[in-house]
């Protein structure tokens, strides 16, 4: 919905237009961010598939170990490059970990900002449309206010001063 298409009555926006508008940001907003919050969910789930496929290639390594251990000759440099890799696989493994958790992280953080910025922007239009409402009630009440003591100051409260008059004054 469109600031266009609020319906405005006598004395400004209609409530129930202004509302329906509220409503409508509300719920573009609500969209928005369930939308940001599943892709960090199936993100989040990627990164877990990526270390589970890490730890199975490191599995797998640990294995081909084993099976090699039955050659001597080769056993101390392919023990020794094995260990390495491993380490290397865990240690890099550990700071993808690390970096996706900081990621997903920093994305819920940033997420959460955005979430209390819209949340102050919806309080300010709130008190922003309250200003307008007792503003518009206040101009009523003077008003009202007004045309009471121009009818109680009225010559026996009619208008009969402002009728013509039909005779010329000599």
């Amino acid at each position: 919905m469109e600031l266009e298409m609020l319906k405005k009555g006598f004395f400004g926006y209609k409530k129930e237009s202004v509302y329906q508008y509220i409503a409508s940001v509300e719920d573009e907003f609500s969209t928005k961010l369930l939308e940001k919050d599943e892709q960090i969910k199936k993100n989040e789930e990627m990164y877990l598939e990526r270390i589970h496929k890490l730890e199975e290639e490191l599995e797998n390594t640990k294995q081909r170990l084993e099976t090699q251990q039955n050659d001597k000759t080769i056993i101390a440099s392919a023990i020794l490059d094995a260990k390495r890799f491993a380490e290397k696989l865990k240690i890099e493994t550990e700071e993808e970990e690390n970096k996706a958790r900081k990621h997903l992280e920093d994305e819920l953080d940033k997420k959460n900002e955005e979430l209390k910025k819209y949340q102050e922007q919806i309080a300010g239009v709130r008190k922003m449309l309250r200003s307008i409402l007792n503003t518009a009630d206040e101009q009523l009440k003077n008003t009202e206010k007004k045309i009471d003591n121009i009818k109680e100051s009225a010559p026996e409260r009619n208008m009969s001063l402002f009728e013509r008059k039909t005779y010329i004054e000599e």
